[in-house]
């Protein structure tokens, strides 16, 4: 894959660098409200989380919690809009 077509799109005319940070912290947060709410919704339903945005050398785990014997490895995905 050649190094232009990794390039991101060009931003909507009227948007500035500024809208586009802006943009990715709001996502961000969003991103991190997410995994709060289902931190949360785990551990109503018994899990204790052990650990939240677990960095290896591949990558993040979003949470990791434990229920009875059992590990869980979670990875929470956000969606702006609700569909059907």
């Amino acid at each position: 894959m050649a190094a232009s077509d990794r390039r991101r799109p060009a931003p909507p005319p009227g948007q500035s660098p500024a809208d586009r940070i802006g943009d990715h912290l709001g996502r961000y947060r969003a991103g991190l409200a997410a995994e709060s709410a289902a931190a949360i919704y785990l551990m109503c339903r018994g899990h204790r989380v052990i650990a939240r945005r677990y960095k290896t050398r591949v990558g993040e785990i979003d949470l990791i919690t434990r229920k009875g014997r059992r590990v869980h490895f979670i990875e929470v995905k956000y969606r702006g809009t609700r569909h059907g």
